[in-house]
This record gives C-alpha cells, structure tokens and sequence, in this order.
C-alpha cells in the first residue's frame, strides 16, 4: 500500500503530512515517559525483521500490481501502541528515502495507513481482549481478524486519498468491471494457445 506521488494532490499531502507529524511528535513525547520500559534489543530486531519482511514484494495476478507484507498490527501487539507507531513511521521513511519504496509526498499518507490505523485504531479496539483472553485459539483468531481489518481499512484510506485528491474519479461499479475483465481475459490466455495446449508463456 505504498502510495506514489501520483496518486495524491498537494493539499491532501501537506494535510496528511501534518497530521503524521503531528502524530509523531505526540509518540515520541509519550514514549520519553516510559523509555525506561521500552526493550530496545527486542524493538530494534523486530523493526529490523519488519523491515526486510516489507520490502518483500510479489505480484497480485489480475490486478496489474504488487503487495507486501505490513508488520503493522505485529508491532502494535508486541511494542505497544506509539512505541510500534515511532519504529513503522521511521521504517517507511527509510523505505521512502533510501529506497524509493512511496512516494515523498505521499509519506504522510502512508504513514497514516500504515502506521497510524494498526497502532491506535486497530489494536486499541482488540488489545483488551487479546491480553486477557487466555484461549490460546481465540488469540490467534483476534490477531488473524485484527491484521486484516488493519490492512483493509489501510487499503480504504487509499481509496479516500486518492478521491479527495481527484486523481482516480472511477466509480466501483466501472472498478469491478474492468478487474473482472481482466481476470477472464488473463485466464484465457493463460489455458488456452493457438495449439489448444496449455499456454506456459506465462510462467
């Protein structure tokens, strides 16, 4: 969900790059508070793991793009809510900067939905049960149910960006038309061949 520059205007930038900024000095301030309980070793090996992990890229078949990992929710269950919105804010700068992975106009964005929505939107809603559950099962369920509504409502907030920036004015009727004609299209191709054998081609 890295979002390039294209996808976004400059009012939503600067509005969205406030917001993150602001959000991150209110983090760090928090997290003076309480640096004395904060395992660095721990913190830095898991935004290293997170790291690498997210830069992990593969191709969505009938989409014409890729996705990677988020390690947002991740973060969030084991660092805490501002201590794991400091380590992926400083991740995708890093990604942005050092490795053109999202656009810098767009790093307000994508710290929004990258980092902000795991850290104190998801996870303060399932945190309570989560730490005090002790079935081991439902854990793993609200953690599984968590990660992916933090991914969707990321993916959401793209959606919202990019409409308020007016630069993807495609209604979702016309969205689902043309991604269901472009997986048919792609399947037929893919099994089928001017021989009537099985295309490879594609592979």
């Amino acid at each position: 969900m890295h979002m390039s520059d294209h996808l976004i205007s400059g009012e939503t930038s600067a509005s969205m790059w406030l917001f993150s900024i602001f959000s991150f000095s209110n983090a760090a301030t928090k997290i003076t508070k309480i640096k004395a309980k904060i395992n660095l070793p721990f913190t830095a090996a898991l935004a290293g793991f997170v790291f690498a992990m997210q830069m992990l890229n593969f191709t969505i078949p009938g989409t014409g793009s890729s996705g990677h990992f988020c390690g947002g929710m991740l973060l969030a269950i084991l660092l805490g809510t501002h201590v794991s919105f400091i380590v992926m804010s400083l991740i995708l700068a890093i990604q942005c900067f050092l490795f053109s992975d999202g656009g810098i106009m767009a790093l307000g964005c994508n710290v929004f939905n990258l980092a902000f929505i795991p850290s104190f939107i998801v996870y303060p809603f399932f945190s309570s049960i989560i730490n005090s559950d002790t079935n081991e099962v439902k854990k793993f369920f609200l953690t599984l149910i968590s990660s992916i509504i933090a991914i969707q409502l990321g993916a959401f907030s793209v959606v919202l960006e990019t409409f308020f920036s007016f630069i993807t004015p495609l209604s979702f009727s016309k969205f689902c038309d043309r991604n269901c004609r472009r997986i048919h299209n792609s399947n037929i191709n893919l099994y089928s061949s001017p021989s009537g054998k099985f295309n490879t081609s594609n592979f």
